[in-house]
């Protein structure tokens, strides 16, 4: 019994005459209020249980699906233990919904039934997902305006994107443009008229890429503590001067630098950690077996060829989209002194093995390097892989001659090779 109930019976005990009475409404009362706090101790052992039987970074994702073509929504991305994850969900009376385990930010891929690997492709768009319940609202044909509740980053992302949001509609009709240009060139009409077009807007594309590169900057500055502004950052590694990307580096917070996107621009700048495999350098050695399980070195081309390094992943988009030109370029310099050595970073043999066979890539060397592991880690840390696609072109004598982001017309990378073999 609680001294406070008892002395509270006392009082009334006065009052009444007959004790007899009250002793028993007493006796019901105190049993009622033990029951009430037992049923309240009961109730939090059970939720502490039910939080101690969850498994850490829990997610659940509901989405809310408008349109009648999409019978099934597909995510992927890196679970809490770095494995690549790849889950499917249809839809049912316009919902659907995804769970797995993720413990910080971390930024997925969402799509419905896309028409093409472009990262621009109407049914397929990015957002960050975090530990937590989530809700998605995506639109058929429409993903790139998903609105996304209950994750923060994906809310700071979509700060930023409102800003870029006028600079993007304008930039948009002149990259349409220049892209079905490039098109055009690419299947073979390499007249005046369209090179003169294609160089053309391309320089009209360059102000708008400054402008939306000042927006992302500020953003940076303005949210240092935030998870994504290391991710918008980290877009601008290579892109931007090294003084640049450490004035922007130093100014975010201790949260930020120490994720992955924060951790990889460290890399970038710290001089020890700096790439080995920079112009003027001898090569690193490489020795691997390839598709075929042939074994393959750079010392075999030694004094016969030069040899142009393709990092990529059948899962990078740039990467797919960049292949139609490695063939161009392939086609073009394979009689005159020229292999390609591709390394793949898939951690899908599959997926590798079936994009070589679609695109016909399989006319050069094929090697598997994996995402992680010890294959991974001696390339990147030798090589300084810190995004693909990356190409690197060395000599017969083994120097390495550049390092290049992607193969277009007007880019360093073809400049060189016509340089060297017309």
């Amino acid at each position: 019994m609680f001294s406070g109930d008892f002395n509270l019976v006392r009082f009334f005990a006065g009052l009444l005459p007959d004790n007899r009475v009250l002793y028993r409404i007493f006796l019901i009362y105190c049993r009622m209020k033990h029951l009430f706090l037992y049923a309240i101790y009961a109730l939090s052992c059970c939720m502490i249980g039910a939080q101690e039987g969850k498994p850490e970074g829990e997610f659940i994702l509901y989405g809310v699906f408008n349109g009648s073509g999409t019978r099934a929504i597909s995510i992927s991305y890196f679970d809490r233990n770095a494995v690549w994850v790849e889950d499917t969900a249809k839809i049912a009376d316009g919902t659907f919904e995804f769970r797995g385990s993720v413990i910080r930010p971390t930024l997925v891929t969402i799509q419905g039934n896309t028409l093409s690997g472009s990262v621009d492709d109407p049914d397929r768009t990015i957002l960050f997902i975090e530990p937590g319940a989530m809700r998605v609202r995506v639109t058929e044909h429409d993903f790139k305006n998903a609105v996304t509740e209950g994750s923060k980053s994906q809310a700071l992302l979509d700060t930023l994107n409102v800003r870029r949001k006028d600079v993007e509609a304008l930039r948009k009709p002149v990259a349409k443009a220049y892209a079905q240009i490039k098109s055009v060139y690419a299947k073979g009409d390499t007249s005046v008229t369209v090179t003169e077009k294609m160089e053309s807007l391309r320089r009209q594309l360059l102000p708008f890429q400054d402008r939306l590169k000042t927006i992302d900057l500020n953003f940076v500055e303005t949210y240092s503590d935030a998870f994504v502004s290391a991710y918008v950052l980290g877009y601008y590694t290579g892109k931007i001067s090294r003084d640049s990307l450490a004035y922007y580096y130093n100014r975010l917070s201790d949260v930020a630098k120490n994720n992955k996107y924060g951790r990889d621009i460290r890399k970038a700048l710290v001089a020890d950690e700096q790439p080995v495999a920079m112009p003027g350098s001898v090569a690193p050695k490489i020795g691997m077996r390839d598709i075929d399980g042939q074994w393959v070195s750079l010392e075999s081309f030694r004094s016969e060829k030069y040899v142009l390094l393709d990092f990529w992943a059948s899962w990078c988009i740039p990467c797919v989209r960049m292949n139609p030109q490695l063939k161009k370029v392939y086609e073009t310099y394979k009689d005159r002194g020229l292999e390609i050595v591709s390394l793949s970073l898939d951690h899908n043999r599959d997926a590798w093995e079936n994009e070589i066979r679609k695109s016909s890539l399989n006319a050069w060397t094929h090697i598997l390097i994996g995402f992680r592991g010890d294959a991974f880690d001696e390339f990147r840390k030798h090589y300084g892989l810190t995004t693909i696609p990356l190409y690197i072109l060395i000599d017969k004598e083994g120097t390495i001659v550049g390092r290049y982001d992607s193969i277009t017309e007007d880019g360093a990378l073809l400049q060189k090779l016509g340089e060297i073999f017309e």
